[in-house]
């Protein structure tokens, strides 16, 4: 869920969120979408991702059609409720192949506590957790805790400060997910708890950590599965078996021990910013595991087509995505005497010889899973 005023992320530069991610439905929706089809091995929807922008759209659609009467549309309760009934709408939809009913929605709310552009989805959940009812609904509120390098003490005023705000906005969390940079003492963390007003067991902290796949396991330590198992009643078999998560602790000591590198260049247009190819990424450090070999990564129109060239020339495999693909049929046209140049003009040439077919306006584009 994302406060942005875009209808679609296809329209947003990859510098400012990173990559867009494409659903098998077609669905142009932010990378965090592809993090949760990865972690969770489901298959989301392109209502899954809900905009600022989706929302006014359907609220501005429906009164052009008359179903609000010719009542003044607002911010409250028509936007407000127009964000429950696409939350209840999505949270039913199956995600797996077995075609059942999720038993819990996770929903993750974009930006900081406090931001104007937030405020319509903070004051929607404040109503939603009233029509569900408490024991439905759980708020977990992600909070930085800074460790300044000076002192090395970590400083629990923000945390302190976003909990507070966040209550002025008539939300309470149930649980609060501490990171840090460092592993936070107990001491700390009852701090937090006090002030905060929670039980030490809904303060859970997450430090940097050699693996993102060390995550889960550190927060399965700190008892968050017995946490939801009673928060939300889900009559999971309590304590878990040996064999809980083991799977999962295989894979992320095979991560750690992996020794042997391979040795992968990624040319791309938006290098600058590592989640412009999140899902690139991700795909090669999966196969590079799954091969039992440490992904070593380099990022670096010109300088495209030189390493399509050296990919010719050394007999590399190389795999061209979009633009890279283009820029090997510019490199391949330069070796079969089309006219020489910048790679600019010589893109204007191709498209008026019809080396490289232009699509016009208004043409199909496929997305998704075909």
């Amino acid at each position: 869920m994302q406060p942005l005023k875009q209808n679609v992320a296809i329209n947003l530069i990859l510098y400012c969120l990173g990559e867009v991610f494409v659903l098998d439905d077609g669905g142009e929706v932010d990378l965090d979408l592809g993090n949760y089809e990865r972690f969770l091995d489901v298959t989301l929807h392109r209502d899954n991702n809900i905009t600022t922008g989706k929302i006014y759209q359907h609220v501005i659609n429906k009164e052009r059609q008359g179903d609000y009467l010719g009542k003044t549309v607002q911010v409250v309760p028509h936007i407000t409720d127009a964000i429950q009934e696409w939350v209840e709408r999505v949270a039913v939809q199956p995600v797996n192949q077995d075609g059942a009913k999720p038993q819990v929605c996770i929903i993750e709310l974009g930006g900081t506590i406090g931001d104007i552009e937030g405020m319509p989805f903070v004051e929607a959940f404040r109503q939603f957790q009233f029509r569900v009812k408490k024991e439905n609904f759980c708020c977990a509120h992600v909070s930085l805790v800074p460790q300044p390098r000076s002192t090395g003490e970590p400083k629990t005023k923000p945390t302190q400060s976003s909990v507070r705000e966040l209550r002025g906005l008539g939300l309470s969390p149930d649980l609060i997910v501490c990171r840090s940079e460092n592993p936070i003492r107990h001491p700390v963390k009852e701090k937090i708890s006090n002030f905060c007003h929670v039980a030490p067991e809904q303060v859970i902290c997450i430090h940097d950590l050699p693996s993102i796949y060390r995550v889960p396991i550190l927060m399965e330590s700190q008892g968050i599965v017995e946490f939801f198992n009673d928060r939300l009643q889900l009559n999971i078999p309590m304590p878990p078996p040996r064999r809980f998560m083991q799977k999962w602790k295989h894979l992320a000591e095979r991560i750690d021990t992996l020794r042997k590198e391979v040795n992968i260049g990624l040319v791309g247009k938006y290098t600058m910013l590592e989640d412009s190819y999140a899902s690139v990424t991700k795909a090669l450090q999966h196969a590079a595991v799954t091969a039992g070999y440490k992904l070593k990564l380099t990022r670096g129109m010109e300088g495209k087509i030189e390493a399509c060239k050296w990919c010719r020339e050394s007999q590399k495999p190389f795999l061209g995505i979009c633009l890279g693909l283009q820029a090997a049929v510019v490199e391949f046209s330069r070796l079969t005497g089309q006219p020489a140049g910048p790679a600019h003009t010589l893109f204007r040439k191709l498209f008026v010889s019809g080396s490289v077919p232009y699509r016009e306006k208004g043409s199909i584009v496929y997305l998704g899973k075909y």
